[in-house]
């Protein structure tokens, strides 16, 4: 599956190219789990030049908390995540 996502650490930014960073995102996980509300996951991205958010994935499983609720919201979260960058 081609997502057009690649990981890449701190140190190597500095190697790439002005028009390589511009492309670069910056992604954060947010994960939230209570016996009321059940669980959610949220995966943030954000761009790296300018630190405006582009893009907000999101699962939920309001039946389960802990453990168990964050697994199936993360699965979610990553389902959408997929459909955003697939080709």
């Amino acid at each position: 599956m081609n997502t057009r996502l690649h990981i890449i650490l701190d140190k190597e930014i500095e190697s790439l190219s002005d028009f390589e960073r511009e492309a670069l995102l910056i992604v954060g996980f947010t994960i939230a789990s209570d016996s009321v509300n059940g669980s959610s996951v949220s995966i943030n991205f954000t761009d790296y030049n300018n630190r405006r958010p582009i893009a907000t994935c999101s699962g939920q499983d309001i039946f389960r908390y802990g453990q168990p609720g964050i697994n199936k919201a993360t699965d979610d979260a990553i389902k959408q995540v997929l459909l955003l960058f697939t080709n």
